[in-house]
């Protein structure tokens, strides 16, 4: 799920001539609220993609399980399974970008 929070830092962060690309949907769509001049001025790519597959499904579970990167920093809240129904609806809102749920 797309987060606004998300959106608007990688535009503060991304260099001239970089690109932001937008993976993740957001239900519901907030507006971006993108300064037009800092994508015009700089050269700021902007892609949207949609495309997934196995091979990306197992890449991300060895470097998950692995351990070979942090995911902490995209954790809004840790919620323990006895508690499953705050877990969703902490995760339906616009405002938090994810909700992990643990045993």
């Amino acid at each position: 799920m797309g987060s606004r929070r998300v959106d608007e830092l990688a535009f503060q962060l991304v260099a001239k001539t970089g690109k932001v690309v937008l993976f993740a949907s957001a239900h519901p769509s907030p507006s971006l609220g993108v300064d037009h001049n800092l994508i015009h001025k700089n050269e700021v790519s902007v892609l949207g993609v949609e495309g997934k597959n196995v091979d990306d499904f197992r890449i991300a579970v060895k470097l998950l399980s692995e351990r070979l990167i942090d995911v902490r920093p995209l954790i809004d809240r840790l919620v323990p399974l006895t508690d499953l129904r705050t877990a969703f609806e902490l995760a339906i809102r616009p405002d938090t970008y994810r909700v992990v749920v643990t045993p």
